[in-house]
């Protein structure tokens, strides 16, 4: 390892390889850890250790609620070039548990999640023509699976929950939720996708992620430009990481926890269709700048009609009472602020 690698940024040495995390002890809490881009870490899920920064070139590890909750003070590089940093916990028992990070020879070392639990949950609402059974196999998804289900049989779809209910998406997902609050408490983000949605299980993963990087609130992933799309400002625009905004298409909602259990009444009103349901929930949070998006860098297809189904007289009946009972006045499309995507390496933008 030359001596102007060794001079590196931490923040730049950091990202370039892989990292083994362990309690000086000797326990290894995760073999293969990535710093990636925004904060996120690869090979390590812990309420603890969400996001990672670095700060007066110390890296710290931020937990779930925002708190640094390990700073990495002490830095050695041994004979071998490689580095080795270690770092106090600074939770309840503040500076009695130390953790160290040890620079890994080979980036190709193979990065495999840890053991603490998932702490995001999709619920898909879904018949037997779902789009969802590849998902069986995805082994290092960030997020557990619920299936509401509507169909016949019982289909394995890899999913943790399941739940046979017939009748319109969100008063089953009520239903379910509010006999089991635990639910709730058990995880920080839930997405609510529709079946004919087409995604990847990696692309969940990282709307998750942004979704946490960003501490938002309600979002939705954009839809690609072949999709079918209802409202103008649901298509992706590729030049934005996320586009804040006062509108989530009801179809493909993300709430945070705290979020979901203030629009959680909502989702009982006898609405087939599920109409009126957007105008509510950004209503309900308040429309708070910078925590209600779209976000663009995870696109989603949406492979059908929207009122293929529909009896639009009937929904708009029913859109009609929820949105007068909330007291909702108005549906807003406008696009309040964007955070753009960054540009690759030696491209320059005028």
């Amino acid at each position: 390892m030359t001596e102007d690698h060794r001079q590196e940024s931490l923040e730049r040495r950091l990202r370039a390889g892989l990292w083994e995390f362990s309690h000086v002890t000797g326990v290894v809490i995760a073999p293969a850890i990535a710093f990636e881009a925004r904060g996120r870490i690869s090979g390590h899920v812990h309420r603890n250790e969400v996001q990672w920064q670095v700060k007066d070139d110390k890296l710290e590890f931020v937990s779930a609620s925002g708190a640094v909750s390990t700073r990495f003070c002490e830095r050695e590089v041994g004979d071998d070039g490689r580095m080795t940093l270690k770092g106090r916990f600074l939770g309840e028992a503040e500076g009695e548990v130390v953790f160290s990070l040890r620079e890994l020879d080979e980036r190709t070392t193979a990065i495999s999640p840890s053991l603490p639990p998932r702490r995001n949950l999709v619920v898909m609402r879904a018949g037997n023509a779902a789009l969802y059974p590849q998902w069986k196999s995805a082994e290092g998804r960030s997020w557990d699976l619920a299936i509401s289900f509507y169909g016949e049989g019982r289909p394995e779809w890899g999913q943790e929950y399941f739940i046979p209910a017939k009748g319109p998406k969100w008063e089953p997902i009520f239903r379910w939720l509010a006999d089991n609050r635990e639910i709730i408490a058990r995880y920080d983000y839930f997405w609510f996708p529709d079946d004919d949605i087409m995604t990847t299980w990696e692309n969940v993963n990282d709307f998750f992620q942004i979704c946490r990087d960003y501490d938002l609130q309600l979002a939705q992933p954009a839809l690609t430009h072949d999709s079918f799309i209802c409202h103008a400002v649901t298509e992706q625009d590729s030049t934005c990481l996320l586009r804040f905004t006062m509108f989530v298409e009801g179809m493909v909602p993300a709430f945070r926890s705290d979020a979901l259990r203030l629009c959680l009444p909502v989702m009982e009103e006898e609405s087939r269709f599920g109409w009126g349901h957007d105008w509510v929930f950004p209503m309900l949070l308040g429309y708070p700048p910078s925590k209600i998006a779209i976000v663009d860098a995870c696109p989603v297809r949406h492979t059908r009609p929207a009122r293929i189904n529909t009896d639009v007289s009937v929904a708009n009946h029913q859109m009609a009472q929820v949105v007068f009972k909330y007291g909702a006045k108005f549906m807003d499309h406008r696009v309040r602020g964007r955070i753009f995507l960054e540009p690759e390496p030696g491209v320059f933008v005028p």
